[in-house]
Formats: C-alpha cells, sequence, structure tokens
C-alpha cells in the first residue's frame, strides 16, 4: 500500500484523535535532548496529509550499530497489543529491527488493525 492510500483509508479509534506512535531518536543539544530530524519529518508528513487532530507519542531509539534497541520494539509491540496508536510511523522500518522481527511487528500490526507507515520505503500498511 502507498503512502497515500494509508491516509485515505486511516481513521482514529477514538472517533476524533488519530493517536500515533512515531519511532525515532532523540538527540541531544547542549545535554538538552530534543526531537531529532528523523521524528520531525514524520511528524511533518502526517501533518500534511491528515487533517485532523493529531497526538504523537515517541518511541524513543537508542541506536548501537545501527540497529534499535530491544526496548523500542518491546514497546512498539506494546502500543499495537494494547490498541494505545492507530499508527505506527517512522523514517525507515529497519529502525526498529531486521528480519524476522519487522515480519512479526508487520504482521501483529495487521492482526490489530494498527496501520505501519515508513516513509523512507515510501509504503505503509
Amino acid at each position: 500500500m502507498l503512502i497515500d492510500e494509508v491516509f485515505r483509508t486511516l481513521a482514529p479509534r477514538n472517533g476524533h484523535t488519530l493517536v500515533v506512535g512515531v519511532v525515532s531518536r532523540t538527540s541531544n543539544c547542549h545535554g538538552v535532548p530534543y526531537l531529532g530530524e528523523q521524528a520531525n519529518r514524520v511528524k511533518d508528513v502526517i501533518a500534511d496529509n491528515y487533517h485532523g487532530p493529531i497526538d504523537c507519542h515517541l518511541i524513543d531509539l537508542i541506536q548501537s550499530a545501527g540497529l534499535a534497541t530491544r526496548g523500542a520494539f518491546v514497546e512498539t509491540v506494546a502500543l499495537i497489543r494494547t490498541g494505545a496508536v492507530d499508527l505506527i510511523a517512522m523514517e525507515d522500518v529497519t529502525r526498529l529491527g531486521r528480519g524476522s522481527e519487522v515480519t512479526e511487528l508487520l504482521a501483529l500490526a495487521g492482526e490489530y488493525d494498527t496501520r505501519v507507515l515508513s516513509l523512507h520505503d515510501g509504503v505503509g500498511m
């Protein structure tokens, strides 16, 4: 499914506010954490394509050798299973994991009717 198709069919579970889990890494500027370009880009794309109230929940990645920590993956799975988010959005799906982890996450999202959007890949589900 292409990104524009995701937004055409996206509807908040609560009927009014789209709840999004934004997978991103925070950065530090003089010791103060802030959302980096990844989160801002994802949030901008969502705001440009979804015309309604949006509540973004940051899923903070701590990167090591290019792979996300297990904690971010576990947090994302918990958000999907509890129905806490309508959409999981990220710049690149490999931010969360590789291979079978990603397959597991996408299958779980489909099972729980949670959309997943990966901007770098240009696709969503």
